[in-house]
C-alpha cells in the first residue's frame, strides 16, 4: 500500500515536468529587405606606355602604345563598349604648350603639333573577364614633326564612358609622362638625282639659275651650311669653287650672291644664321615637310673645258 502511493506520486510529478517544458509557439511576419546600389563614375587604375621616352624618324611616324586599367566599382561590365569598344575609353596625348585640363576635343579634331587623340581605344578582351577592371589599348602615329624636347613634357588624358546614365569624366594622369625627343633631320634635292645640273655654258658666260629645295623632315628650326672639298675638275684646266655662288633669294644677281667655300663654317649667314627653317606645320596625313629654296649660278672662267665635277655638300645646322 505504501508503494503504490509512492509510485503515484512519482508519476505526477513526471507529468508536471512534461507539462512544463513543452515551449510556447511564436508567430513572425516576413519582411523583404532592398536597396538600390548607386552608380560610382570609373577611373584610371593605372596607364603605361610601350616607352617613356620615343625618338622620332625623319619625314614618317612612329608607333607609341599606351595601356590603360579602367576600375569600375559597379562591375567591369558597367564600362561602356565592351561589345564593340567604340568611344568607350578616349585618349589624348598633350604637350606642355596644350591646356592639360581642358575638355574633351571632338573625335574629329585633326592632330597637331602638340596633340593626338585617340577615339576608340581597343579593349584587350582577356584582361577583363571577372572583377571591376578592363584593360584597354590606345596607339597614336606620332609624326616627325611632333614638339619635341629633352623633358618629360607630354602628359595623358583618358576619357571613359559609363554604362550607367552615359555619365563620363576626364581623368588627368600626372604620372604618365612621356618625352618625345627632338630631331634634326633634313632632306636637300638637286636637280637629276640629287646632282646640280649647271647645264652647257661657254667658257666666260654664267650658268642659268638652278634651284634645290632643302627640306626640314625633322621638329626644330634649321640653318643649313655648304661647302666644296675642291675645285670643280673638268676635262681640260679647273673651276676654282667660288665661281660656284648660291642665294636664298631667286634672280638676286651674282654680286648679291655668296661665293662657295672650302670649309662649313664660312657658309654665308645666308645659310649659315638666317636660313630659320621652321617645321612643317601641316596637319594632314601623309605630313608634307616644310622647304626653302637655294638657288646656284655657275661662272665658268676661261681655259675649262669639257665636262666639269665637283662635290658640294649642304647639309643642316641648328
Amino acid at each position: 500500500m505504501y508503494l503504490r502511493k509512492a509510485l503515484i506520486g512519482i508519476l505526477t510529478l513526471l507529468e508536471i515536468i512534461v507539462i512544463l517544458i513543452i515551449p510556447t509557439q511564436i508567430s513572425a511576419d516576413v519582411s523583404n529587405a532592398s536597396v538600390t546600389a548607386g552608380n560610382l563614375l570609373p577611373f584610371p587604375q593605372s596607364i603605361a606606355c610601350d616607352s617613356t621616352t620615343k625618338s622620332l624618324s625623319s619625314n614618317t611616324t612612329v608607333a607609341l602604345s599606351c595601356w590603360v586599367v579602367i576600375n569600375d566599382s559597379n562591375g567591369y561590365q558597367n564600362i561602356d563598349g565592351l561589345a564593340d569598344a567604340s568611344r568607350a575609353v578616349q585618349m589624348e596625348l598633350l604637350n606642355a604648350t596644350e591646356n592639360w585640363n581642358m575638355a574633351i576635343y571632338s573625335s574629329d579634331a585633326p592632330y597637331t603639333r602638340s596633340r593626338y587623340y585617340n577615339s576608340s581605344c581597343a579593349v584587350v578582351a582577356s584582361a577583363c573577364s571577372t572583377g571591376y577592371t578592363c584593360t584597354y589599348n590606345c596607339s597614336f602615329k606620332i609624326w616627325y614633326n611632333t614638339w619635341g624636347s629633352a623633358s618629360a613634357d607630354w602628359q595623358i588624358m583618358i576619357n571613359i564612358t559609363d554604362e550607367s546614365g552615359g555619365n563620363s569624366q576626364w581623368a588627368l594622369n600626372r604620372t604618365s609622362y612621356v618625352t618625345i625627343q627632338t630631331l634634326n633631320a633634313y632632306s636637300f634635292t638637286g636637280e637629276a638625282n640629287n646632282a646640280i645640273t649647271f647645264g652647257s655654258v661657254n667658257p666666260g658666260a654664267q650658268s642659268a639659275e638652278q634651284t634645290t629645295p632643302f627640306w626640314n623632315t625633322g621638329n626644330i628650326v634649321l640653318d643649313s651650311q655648304t661647302n666644296a672639298s675642291a675645285d670643280m675638275t673638268c676635262q681640260y684646266g679647273s673651276i676654282n669653287i667660288t665661281n660656284i655662288r648660291y642665294n636664298t633669294t631667286a634672280s638676286s644677281g651674282w654680286t648679291i650672291m655668296a661665293p662657295m667655300d672650302y670649309s662649313q663654317s664660312n657658309t654665308h649667314a645666308i645659310l649659315y644664321t638666317n636660313f630659320d627653317l621652321a617645321p612643317s606645320t601641316d596637319y594632314s596625313a601623309p605630313v608634307d615637310p616644310s622647304s626653302k629654296d637655294i638657288y646656284w649660278v655657275l661662272n665658268v672662267p676661261s681655259g675649262a673645258g669639257g665636262t666639269c665635277w665637283a662635290s658640294i655638300e649642304v647639309g643642316s645646322k641648328t
